[in-house]
């Protein structure tokens, strides 16, 4: 499973890349709606395979579940501006920073209905070190 978390990672890194440099050639809407139509298009064809029933909706399903979808399309508005003025490496640097403190916020306190999974003082050791790469590629 960890093997799959970095494959995801290097997905992300490469797609913020592309989509970046897409931006580069259209508006940031446009971009947007070029990468969700694509999207969805994967996700039809991958419905269709796997003959999936769509039918088994639930209707009891929060509504910030669905949140998801909002963020996506403002996650991708913010990465395109952010690679068009300050470049990949420094966007996924702090991008990924921002994941790192918030996720474990979201760990300590069980927000969102996770299991509550106590500090572990041995994280602020990491966090620095995180800290440290962030202000040398942003600053060197």
């Amino acid at each position: 499973m960890k093997f799959l978390a970095i494959f995801g990672g290097m997905l992300i890194a490469i797609m913020v890349t592309l989509n970046g440099e897409l931006s580069r050639s259209y508006p940031p809407f446009v971009t947007i709606l070029i990468f969700n139509l694509v999207g969805l298009i994967v996700i039809l064809l991958l419905v269709i395979i796997k003959r999936s029933d769509i039918r088994k909706f639930n209707k009891k399903i929060p509504f910030y579940y669905f949140l998801p979808g909002l963020f996506s399309v403002v996650l991708t508005l913010f990465n395109n501006i952010c690679i068009i003025n300050i470049g990949v490496s420094v966007t996924l640097v702090l991008a990924i920073s921002g994941q790192a403190v918030f996720s474990s916020i979201i760990d300590t306190f069980g927000l969102m209905a996770v299991k509550r999974t106590p500090f572990d003082k041995r994280k602020i050791l990491g966090f620095l070190i995180i800290g440290a790469g962030i202000f040398c590629i942003v600053y060197f």
